[in-house]
C-alpha cells in the first residue's frame, strides 16, 4: 500500500485530535512551529497540513491569532465527548453505528500513527466506526478506556497494552469473556487473543549481521528497560543471540538500558537532561564501543545527540543505527534503520478482529501474525575506523 505523504498524515492526526475535543471551536490549533518540532518536518509540510484541514472547513487561518478551530463536530467528535463522562450509566443505543474501539498508549510520526490511519480506513472498509483512545502509558487510564468503550457497545476491540511487570484485569476479563480483541505490538502471552506485531528477532538480527558485515565486534545496546515489554524483550534478546550466533562476546558494560525518557508514560523533557548525562558518561567510559544498536528512535535521537556534544562523529567514529524513523528522516537516507510495516499491521489486525466478530472458527484465525520489518542502509552507519597501530619501538 503507498504510504501517504507526511503533511496528509499530520493533518488526519490533528483532525482526530479534534474529533477527540482536544480542540473545541475557538481554540487555537498548534502553530507551524510546533507542528514542525512535534514531527521533525518543514515549515511547508506544517503548512500544507493546516491548508488541508482548512480546505475541510475545520479551522480557520486568522492573521495574528494562528489556526482556530471552527469546524463543528463530526461523529467521531460526538463518540470522543461520550467518553469523556463517567462510565457509571453511560448507555448509547440505536444509533445504528458500528463501533470498533482502538487503544493505544500514543501514537505519532516516530511510530503507531501511520498504524492508527490503517486500522481507521481498514474499519471503514468493513462498514465500522473507529473510537480511538490513548492510554498515555497509564494502565488506569487503559482500564478506564475499556469500561467506557464496552458502554459505548463497540463490537470488538484493538489494543496496544501499556508497559507493566502486570497485566491489566480489564484486558484478561475481555479474554476470559471471549470478548473479540486483538492485540498489536505487545504481545501477551498466555491467551489466546491473535496479536499481530513486527518480527522483532529476525529484523534485529538482520541488522546485527549488517553491522558485523561492516567489521563491527564491540556494538552496544541503548534502550529502556524492557518493563516486561515483549517487542523490547525481544530486541533485546535477539542483540544478544545475534553474538552468539556469530561466536563472538558481547560484554555486560555495552548494555544501557536505563533511558527513562522514552517511556510513554513519563515526561520526555523532564528525564532527557538526565539521561543525557549518563548516555554521555556510558560512551566515554566504553571508548572501545563502534556502534551502537538503538531499540527506537527516541532512543537513538538521545544517541546522536550525545556523540555530537562529546565530539564523536557519526559514522567515522561511531556507527549508530535503530528501530523506526521519521517519514521526513527517512526520506533523507541519513539514517540505518529497521522501518516496520504499520500498514500491515494496522489492517492484519482489522482483518483478525472481523474473524472474532463473526465467531470464524479459531482455525481461520492466526494467534500470533509476525509482521516482516525492512532494513534500511543509510548514512550513520560505516566500517570501524582501524585503530592505529602501535609505534614502532624505536619511537617510543
Amino acid at each position: 500500500m503507498k504510504r501517504l505523504p507526511m503533511y496528509q498524515l499530520i493533518a488526519r492526526q490533528l483532525t482526530q485530535e479534534l474529533n477527540e475535543g482536544r480542540y473545541q471551536p475557538g481554540m487555537q490549533l498548534p502553530s507551524e512551529q510546533d507542528i514542525c518540532q512535534q514531527f521533525s518536518v518543514s515549515r511547508i509540510t506544517a503548512r500544507h497540513a493546516l491548508d488541508q484541514l482548512e480546505s475541510q472547513g475545520l479551522i480557520k487561518k486568522v492573521k495574528g491569532k494562528g489556526s482556530l478551530v471552527c469546524g463543528r463536530p463530526s461523529a467521531g467528535a460526538a463518540a470522543a465527548q461520550a467518553l469523556s463522562r463517567p462510565a457509571a450509566g453511560l448507555k448509547v443505543t440505536g444509533r445504528g453505528e458500528k463501533l470498533i474501539g482502538v487503544i493505544v498508549p500514543d501514537y505519532n510520526e516516530y511510530f503507531g500513527l501511520e498504524t492508527v490511519h490503517a486500522i481507521e480506513e481498514a474499519c471503514q472498509k468493513q462498514g465500522y466506526f473507529c473510537v480511538i483512545q490513548r492510554s498515555h502509558g497509564s494502565m488506569s487510564a487503559e482500564e478506564a478506556a475499556i469500561s467506557r468503550l464496552k458502554d459505548l457497545e463497540v463490537a470488538g476491540f484493538i489494543i496496544m497494552p501499556v508497559n507493566g511487570e502486570y497485566y491489566n484485569p480489564r484486558l484478561i476479563h475481555l479474554f476470559l469473556d471471549h470478548f473479540p480483541v486483538v492485540i498489536i505490538d505487545r504481545q501477551i502471552r498466555g491467551f489466546a487473543a491473535p496479536y499481530i506485531g513486527t518480527d522483532n528477532v529476525t529484523a534485529t538480527k538482520e541488522l546485527m549481521n549488517y553491522l558485523f558485515s561492516l567489521g563491527h565486534r564491540k556494538i552496544a545496546l541503548v534502550a529502556p528497560p524492557t518493563a516486561h515489554t515483549s517487542s523490547l524483550e525481544e530486541r533485546q534478546q535477539a542483540y544478544q543471540d545475534a553474538f552468539w550466533e556469530q561466536q563472538l562476546m558481547t560484554r555486560p558494560s555495552w548494555f544501557f538500558t536505563e533511558m527513562c525518557s522514552p517511556l510513554p508514560n513519563l515526561s520526555f523533557q523532564d528525564y532527557v537532561k538526565s539521561d543525557m548525562s549518563h548516555l554521555k558518561d556510558f560512551l566515554l567510559q566504553q571508548p572501545e564501543i563502534t556502534a551502537i544498536f538503538a531499540s527506537e528512535h527516541l532512543v537513538a535521537q538521545l544517541v546522536l545527540q550525545a556523540a555530537a556534544e562529546l565530539g564523536l562523529r557519526v559514522p567515522q567514529e561511531l556507527s549508530v543505527a535503530f528501530f523506526d524513523a521519521p517519514d521526513v528522516l527517512a526520506r533523507s537516507g541519513n539514517y540505518t534503520y529497521i522501518r516496520q510495516d504499520e500498514q500491515a499491521i494496522g489492517s492484519e489486525a482489522v482483518r483478525q478482529l472481523m474473524l472474532c466478530i463473526n465467531r470464524e472458527p479459531p482455525q481461520a484465525q492466526s494467534p500470533v501474525t509476525l509482521i516482516p520489518g525492512q532494513l534500511i542502509i543509510g548514512r550513520s552507519t560505516a566500517a570501524p575506523r582501524q585503530a592505529p597501530l602501535p609505534a614502532p619501538a624505536w619511537q617510543v
